[in-house]
């Protein structure tokens, strides 16, 4: 489940500094502005400050997701509009806009890469979904278009063929991860390294 969590940084002597979340808010800008206030208080009290180093306001998407921070000089900007007296809901707004776009650009990036390297490999690629087949082809602006259309919920996949004993397939499906790619055969795996390395750098 979605959710937004304030972190904070205990030194231990054996591990060194690790991150312990102890606090959930819904991840939606509600939700952030009230991480954002706990956060502030939290940072303003003396037993946090001799026995935690650093907090962090992070983003999951589930239990298992390993997160993405918000920027700490967003962070301190939005605690200092609070503190200030100015209503942050707009702010915290912007920033899951900005999220958004962000996530978009990624996606996009990461799909660019993978039909790249694939065409660059000698693949013919041919998009296909539940309402949609499309004709073969090399040019990469032509697959770029037929994915376009890719929402949460939707599911494509694009076939890659090379030869008879030369090919495979990927799917394409917006799951709210910056990561389009879902399942793909280890055929055509080498291909979509560069791509994967895109979507775990995001």
């Amino acid at each position: 489940m979605q959710h937004i969590a304030i972190e904070t940084a205990k030194f231990c002597d054996v591990h060194g500094f690790k991150y312990e979340s102890f606090s959930r808010f819904p991840s939606t800008p509600k939700g952030l502005a009230l991480a954002v206030v706990a956060a502030d208080r939290m940072m303003t009290i003396d037993a946090y400050q001799v026995a935690h180093s650093d907090i962090n306001v992070k983003f999951y998407l589930d239990e298992f997701d390993r997160g993405q921070q918000l920027d700490d000089d967003r962070l301190f900007f939005l605690i200092s509009r609070h503190k200030a007296g100015f209503p942050i809901i707009t702010d915290c707004r912007v920033v899951f806009e900005e999220r958004e776009i962000t996530r978009k650009q990624t996606m996009q990036a990461v799909i660019i890469a993978a039909v790249e390297d694939l065409i660059a490999a000698g693949f013919t690629l041919t998009v296909g979904s539940d309402d949609f087949d499309g004709e073969p082809t090399r040019e990469i602006g032509v697959v770029l278009a037929q994915l376009r259309g890719v929402v949460k919920g939707a599911d494509f996949h694009v076939e890659a063929y090379r030869s008879d004993e030369d090919r495979g397939m990927f799917t394409v499906e917006d799951d709210g991860t910056d990561d389009p790619i879902g399942s793909y055969m280890t055929a055509i795996a080498p291909y979509l390294t560069r791509a994967k390395r895109i979507a775990i750098a995001a």
